[in-house]
């Protein structure tokens, strides 16, 4: 496990549009595909297959479904990467989870995070060029998926 991707979900894997219409679905793994977008599902298989990253959840996801529920979803939309992990849920500020989660894991060499909140990432990352800030109205773009590649590639 050397290349690992933090992934959130709202913002990063769907849009503003597709949240709002599909908010229904919170507590069910059946209705929770509802809400992505197939082009942010096919950049991040972009990125997840030329780099083998393996996928850490950083999402408010991580809060309602299991690690389990988690990777039915993602297989059920057609993301084609493993579902390693989720961050800390006993830690509450994002980017705190990501560092703790990093502390226990020495052994990743190459990581990012993907996240449309990148204010909640403010001063907590060793070095902000691990954050790729996503525009929460148009979910993941080639754009960011190209910046991720390069920093996951580093």
């Amino acid at each position: 496990m050397s290349t690992i991707l933090f992934l959130d979900i709202d913002g990063v894997l769907n849009t503003s549009e597709t949240y709002k219409r599909a908010r229904t679905w919170a507590d069910s793994v059946e209705s929770a595909v509802e809400p992505f977008e197939p082009a942010c599902v096919a950049h991040l298989n972009t990125i997840t297959e030329q780099t083998n990253a393996q996928i850490v959840i950083c999402s408010s996801w991580r809060h309602i479904f299991t690690l389990s529920g988690l990777r039915q979803i993602f297989q059920k939309v057609g993301i084609s990467a493993n579902v390693l992990d989720v961050t800390p849920t006993s830690v509450s500020q994002r980017a705190k989870a990501v560092v703790a989660w990093l502390a226990k894991h020495p052994e990743v060499q190459h990581w990012c995070v993907l996240d449309d909140d990148i204010c909640a990432y403010d001063n907590h990352l060793p070095n902000s060029n691990y954050l790729v800030g996503i525009d929460g109205d148009v979910g993941l773009t080639e754009t960011d998926a190209l910046i991720a590649l390069v920093q996951l590639k580093r």
